[in-house]
This record gives structure tokens, C-alpha cells and sequence, in this order.
């Protein structure tokens, strides 16, 4: 995943995104120069937040999700075209990982024309979120289900 910009909405969906990669529900991958971004990003916007936690979190990620760090990406960065030279490494990656998809919020940095040729698609967050659904629903357990749809309010019983 590439680029959070607002917090703490988006944060909280990669953590989700992350749990469900974890429960194997989709292959999540990224690269050393990816978590790098994403928590420079995350340090910059909320400074509360405690620099070691940062890069325990990463760390865990890591762990957790089998297979996730690509390595090796590095020597592709320089032959790719983006309007955005800066984000090269994300494409790089994706192409080395064998990615079907970049999910990404910044859409306008990875332009088709681009992209297609190396059979990845772009998805933002929320349609990758939807396309994923019936996946996402046979594996979540029913209070993950009660907060994507709102709570129901039933009313209480009264004791006798």
C-alpha cells in the first residue's frame, strides 16, 4: 500500500487492509523504500506518535504477513516513467513482486498508460475494499461485519 496522506481515517483502513492480508484473504507486499514513506508521512502528520512504536509496527507487519517485503526492486527504478519520478519505486516493486495491483490514494501518479504494459492494475483504497468484499465477509468475524455495516440497536431486555 503506498501513500497515506489523511489521518486517522486511512490509517485505521490500512490496519484492517494489513489484519485481512494477514488472515490470507489477499498477497499484500511492499518495499523497504514503501514502509519508509508511510511512516515519514505518518511521523510528519502526528508527531504524538512515538518514533519506536513506528518501526515496532513495521517490524511485526513484517513478520506477520508471509512474503511481504520485496527486495531487489532497485535496479528497475531508474528505466520507469511516472509523472511523479518519486514514486518509480512503488512500480518497481509492484513489477519485481509480481503484483496484480498497487492500491493507492494518489491515482493521477499512476497513470494507465504507464502501468498496463506491466500487467498491474491501480485501485484506490475503497474499490480495492469493494471488489474484495464477498473475500473479506467469509473471513471476518461478526463484529468486523457490525462496523463496516453500523451497529444494531436492539432494545434490552428487562429483567423479571
Amino acid at each position: 500500500m503506498n501513500n497515506l496522506a489523511s489521518w486517522p481515517r486511512k490509517t485505521s483502513k490500512l490496519f484492517v487492509y494489513e489484519s485481512l492480508a494477514a488472515a490470507g484473504v489477499f498477497r499484500a507486499r511492499w518495499t523497504h523504500l514503501i514502509q519508509n514513506e508511510w511512516m515519514s508521512n505518518l511521523a510528519a502528520n502526528r508527531p504524538d506518535l512515538n518514533p519506536d512504536a513506528l518501526r515496532r509496527t513495521v517490524a511485526t507487519m513484517n513478520e506477520v504477513i508471509e512474503d511481504c517485503l520485496i527486495e531487489k526492486f532497485e535496479y528497475l527504478i531508474g528505466s520507469l516513467t511516472l509523472p511523479d519520478p518519486d514514486e518509480r519505486h512503488v512500480l518497481a516493486g509492484s513489477i519485481v513482486g509480481h503484483a496484480d495491483a498497487i492500491v493507492a490514494f494518489n491515482l493521477r501518479d499512476f497513470p494507465e498508460k504507464n502501468v498496463a504494459a506491466h500487467g498491474i492494475e491501480i485501485l484506490h483504497p475503497d474499490d480495492f475494499w469493494s471488489r474484495n468484499t464477498i473475500s473479506i465477509r467469509s473471513v471476518c468475524s461478526p463484529g468486523l461485519r457490525q462496523i463496516e455495516h453500523g451497529y444494531e440497536i436492539r432494545p434490552r431486555q428487562q429483567s423479571s
